[in-house]
């Protein structure tokens, strides 16, 4: 997911554009294998325990490019940028659970009107 957010942003100057990039690219990238959705979970299964160290430090830099985007958003002052960006996140990594192949919408369009519905 870092890798496949990392090159999308990369094409944007605009940070709500950033952010759109990331949400489809992280979309994509969660639910094109049936096996990340383990490990972007908060309650690692006991088969990674041996793995939890870097599994943690690979989030937390993933979640410092995403607060890097959202510090550079034009969002009012009383939006606080902790609670936005773990309400992205959270959006985000819940795909797999509702998530349907035939619901209509693609991961890109689900990325797209997730950013959609927080900038306005």
């Amino acid at each position: 997911i870092t890798t496949a957010v990392l090159a999308a942003i990369a094409e944007h100057e605009d940070p709500w554009d950033q952010l759109e990039a990331a949400a489809i690219a992280h979309a994509n990238a969660l639910l094109a294998s049936g096996d990340l959705p383990v490990i972007v979970s908060p309650f690692f299964s006991d088969s990674l325990a041996s793995l939890r160290g870097e599994l943690v430090a690979q989030r937390d830099h993933y979640d410092k490019i995403i607060a890097s985007i959202i510090d550079k958003l034009d969002l009012p002052p009383e939006i606080d940028r902790r609670i936005f960006r773990l309400h992205f996140l959270g959006a985000l990594n819940w795909l797999p659970t509702w998530y349907r192949p035939n619901s209509g919408m693609t991961a890109t369009e689900i990325g797209r009107q997730l950013v959609v519905m927080l900038r306005r």
